[in-house]
């Protein structure tokens, strides 16, 4: 089946492109993910210590 010339062009010019992936477009995201992390991290290190000082066998 063969296609006319400007119908094809005109979805081959259509088709979605690849999405470049730029890391520093979203360097807040990674910022805020490492905060909470280290947040999540402390504050249970934090609670257990605390819960294992008042077992105190």
């Amino acid at each position: 089946m063969l296609i006319a010339r400007p119908v094809r062009t005109y979805y081959m010019s259509t088709l979605v492109k690849a999405y470049k992936f730029d890391a520093m477009e979203f360097w807040w995201m990674f910022l805020a993910a490492a905060v909470l992390a280290v947040l999540i991290t402390v504050l249970s290190l934090w609670a257990g210590i605390k819960r294992l000082k008042k077992m105190e066998i």
